[in-house]
């Protein structure tokens, strides 16, 4: 049974979720279909997501059928990216929602540049069902037959996680969803400055209590699982982009701040250099 505190906290993030619908139909969205290669420095975790303006303004670059686009949202406007869609922010001064698809669940997170206590993250540990993942299906398919049909289906999957959210909640315990919640975060923002501490910060916990949950739902600990993550990214950029990046500017861009420790764990962890794997 789960303690007032918890059921407290469940029900503010259902009523949070509940709130966003209001803001649907969406005047204006953008839609990114990665038609061209990510930029450098781009968000691109080869996961679908949607973005919800609720407060200011944010302007975001993506590809749209095979142009590069730059575009100001404000209140109550989204941007929805396929699966292998890039994202860059050029400009942020707002609060925002966001759904992060991943075929293990779906992580809910509320962010904002200009209210700290806005900032709440939240994860699915189940894979989507089949209503969501045909809503998904049929979204990628309207992106690419250019029908203009995107708002009732966002308004769809929306409506689709209301009782998803509520089942979820009755399901798991608070700590499983916490851990699993950071785990979708630092995936999502494994090229960042991260800690230990920024993250605990994040999540409005203390460092020691992130280190604890780590140690009770996983066989590693926070910076083993955030060392792990990285490298993972780096394969991808090493064999995807071997011409277009060095190996320091690949080291950057997946979230290390020295490029020798980088070329370190990484011949620790696959046995061979960078550099040779970048030339596979």
């Amino acid at each position: 049974m789960q303690n007032p505190e918890s059921r407290n906290e469940d029900e503010d993030i259902l009523n949070r979720y509940r709130a966003l619908l209001s803001y649907l139909p969406a005047k204006h969205y953008g839609l990114a279909d990665g038609s061209l290669p990510a930029e450098k420095g781009a968000c691109h975790p080869n996961r679908a997501r949607l973005f919800i303006i609720i407060k200011g303004k944010r302007r975001m670059r993506f590809a749209n059928r095979g142009q590069t686009i730059e575009k100001e949202f404000n209140e109550g406007d989204f941007l929805f990216c396929s699966t292998n869609a890039w994202h860059q922010i050029a400009m942020s001064e707002c609060s925002l929602f966001s759904l992060i698809f991943d075929p293990a669940g779906t992580l809910l997170t509320w962010k904002s540049d200009i209210d700290r206590d806005f900032n709440l993250n939240w994860a699915f540990m189940k894979p989507n069902g089949l209503a969501i993942n045909g809503c998904l299906q049929a979204i990628n398919h309207s992106l690419s037959n250019q029908k203009n049909i995107l708002n009732p289906l966002i308004s769809a999957l929306l409506h689709l996680m209301v009782e998803e959210i509520k089942n979820q909640m009755d399901s798991h315990s608070k700590s499983f969803t916490l851990f699993q919640a950071i785990r979708y975060y630092l995936n999502e923002n494994y090229y960042s400055k991260l800690s230990r501490e920024s993250v605990a910060n994040n999540f409005k916990m203390h460092p020691n209590h992130l280190s604890r949950i780590f140690k009770e739902f996983s066989d590693t600990t926070f910076s083993k699982c955030l060392n792990e993550l990285r490298l993972e990214k780096s394969i991808g950029l090493l064999k995807d982009n071997n011409e277009v990046y060095s190996i320091k500017e690949i080291s950057e861009q997946c979230g290390f701040d020295n490029s020798n420790y980088f070329c370190k764990v990484f011949k620790k962890k696959y046995g061979l250099s960078p550099g040779k794997m970048k030339g596979k």
